[in-house]
């Protein structure tokens, strides 16, 4: 529990903060100001980062056992932070960022020892520091400002970020690299947090702060991972975890050489421009960019014990594809494949005569609340044991949910929020680690949450002028709790991690629809989850 843990108090961190921060943005001088290169029409928060290094800074230093790499690790941090929002407050130019990554790498390389040791093709050799040092040096450096450069869109460095950081956890896991498991587990929750509100339309963006941040500790778990977390690993691994922002950067400088500019002057030349400007709107050129990146992402896990020589020619074929996908003009098929296929059919006139009668809308949402309140209620009296840290963990919930519900504090509902998904997760792992007398009647648990899936989905469909709405963001969200559980090589006790992970998927889109409405039904989440809660706590104590 000590992983969960560890990415619900990032996630916590994360979240709680960003709202905080875009009240000092201003003052602070933090805005990011619209100009011809950028995508937004209006002055936006750039603070974002800060919390997204908190979030992954405070679990990290609580319970990862510190050793030379980690103090290496943090020391850079605080440098790179220090230059990050310098940046984003004054805009420096290239040269006072490239001394700032320059500093901080320097501090995890000679103080930390996170160096590269092996070479891909070239892995029976055997480097001399002197030259491993400086290559360390120059692949961070290409690291840290391939994500930078790759943040251009809402939601999109941090999306694409998520993938490579979740590979990185779950192969530091199957190691039981488990210091490097919670560094990881603590970015992701970090940036998941973040997410939430980088969503287009982004109401926060992270800024360099941010972007560096992640790119640089991105590339440092990575090297861990290779060389010290799990030898057998092939070298060339991180070429396919960072294979997108970093053929990104190749083939904005490539392009800006052969114009005869200078490869440091900022252009629309990145492939999400590119992908503006051949049609797609902005929710699907990150997702298309979301779903490139995931391909290669899968390929770094399932290759990942394979030669130097086909993780190279993976990532050589990818780029091919990418290549000609920016050189042809596709995007009116892959509108049509978005947005025309429903559009003027007989299921969109009837969605849009349920989303005007209203009655469906209302059906769905009080047979949402009332089978996920019956399952948070269920969930904490039908198991036959309660582990400690559960119940540890509703001792802390309940009275953090308790008050907030007394202050009526606005900017409360961030946490109340993490108070439901955490209670939501709780009772889905007992549901099917303890499922007692449900152990004969799997067929009963799996109809519960076939029916609360359709009333979820139908109630989504419907909810036209909702604040709800479909992002990106989504699509992370189900590729990651779909996929890695299911995953050849992934395991956990009693192999209950996919249904896990399925049963905590829909409760967490049942919950988010009852909470964006703000109505009746909040309050009798609140309220269940309250209960479920306390009787947690409760029969932990006894």
């Amino acid at each position: 529990m000590l992983l969960v843990f560890t990415i619900v108090a990032s996630l916590f961190v994360s979240m709680a903060l960003i709202p905080w921060l875009i009240r000092a943005a201003g003052p602070l001088g933090l805005m990011d100001i619209p100009d011809v290169r950028k995508v937004h029409r209006a002055p936006i928060p750039r603070i974002g980062g800060l919390a997204i290094v908190a979030g992954t800074l405070i679990p990290i230093i609580a319970w990862v056992p510190l050793n030379r790499a980690v103090e290496g690790f943090l020391i850079a941090v605080a440098v790179l932070v220090v230059f990050g929002v310098w940046d984003d407050r004054a805009n420096l130019n290239f040269k006072w960022k490239l001394l700032g990554q320059l500093l901080a790498i320097g501090i995890v390389v000679i103080h930390g020892g996170v160096v590269i040791q092996r070479m891909p093709i070239f892995d029976a050799w055997e480097l001399p520091y002197s030259v491993c040092a400086p290559l360390t040096i120059l692949a961070l450096l290409a690291i840290t400002n391939a994500v930078n450069l790759s943040d251009g869109l809402d939601g999109l460095a941090g999306g694409t970020t998520l993938l490579t950081i979740g590979c990185i956890g779950l192969l530091a896991y199957q190691a039981n690299a488990y210091g490097l498991v919670l560094m990881a587990l603590a970015l992701t929750g970090a940036v998941l947090g973040f997410l939430r509100y980088n969503s287009h339309p982004a109401r926060v963006f992270m800024g360099d702060t941010g972007s560096q941040f992640m790119g640089f500790s991105a590339g440092v778990l990575a090297i861990l991972l290779v060389e010290h977390g799990n030898t057998a690993l092939s070298p060339a691994l991180p070429l396919l975890l960072f294979g997108l922002p970093m053929l990104d950067v190749l083939m904005v400088v490539t392009e800006r050489l052969r114009e005869g500019r200078s490869p440091f002057k900022a252009d629309k030349k990145h492939i999400h421009h590119k992908l503006l400007a051949s049609g797609l709107d902005h929710d699907e050129a990150v997702l298309l960019i979301y779903l490139l990146h995931a391909g290669l992402v899968s390929a770094a896990y399932f290759f990942r014990y394979d030669s130097d020589s086909i993780i190279i020619s993976i990532f050589l074929v990818f780029s091919l594809l990418v290549a000609g996908l920016l050189s042809t003009i596709v995007s009116p098929v892959i509108r049509s494949a978005f947005t025309g296929v429903l559009r003027a059919s007989k299921f969109a006139v009837a969605i849009g005569y349920l989303r005007r009668t209203r009655s469906v809308l209302k059906a769905t949402t009080f047979g949402t609340v009332a089978l996920v309140a019956l399952f948070l209620v269920a969930a904490a009296v039908l198991p036959p044991i309660v582990p400690a840290d559960i119940s540890v963990g509703a001792v802390f919930l309940f009275p953090v949910l308790a008050i907030l519900m007394v202050w009526r504090n606005p900017n409360a509902i961030v946490v109340e929020r993490l108070c439901v998904y955490a209670t939501a997760a709780f009772g889905a792992y007992l549901l099917q680690a303890f499922p007692g007398f449900l152990t004969e009647s799997a067929i009963v648990t799996d109809a519960f949450f076939g029916v609360l899936a359709v009333m979820v989905g139908l109630g989504l469909r419907v909810s036209a002028g909702e604040p709800f709405r479909w992002t990106p963001l989504d699509f992370l969200i189900i590729f990651i709790v779909l996929l890695v559980p299911n995953l050849p090589g992934f395991d956990l006790p009693g192999d209950i991690a996919g249904r896990t992970a399925i049963h905590f998927l829909i409760l967490l889109y049942a919950c988010e629809m009852l909470i964006v409405r703000m109505d009746r039904t909040w309050h009798i989440l609140r309220f269940a989850t309250l209960a479920s809660l306390l009787i947690l706590g409760t029969r932990g104590v006894l």
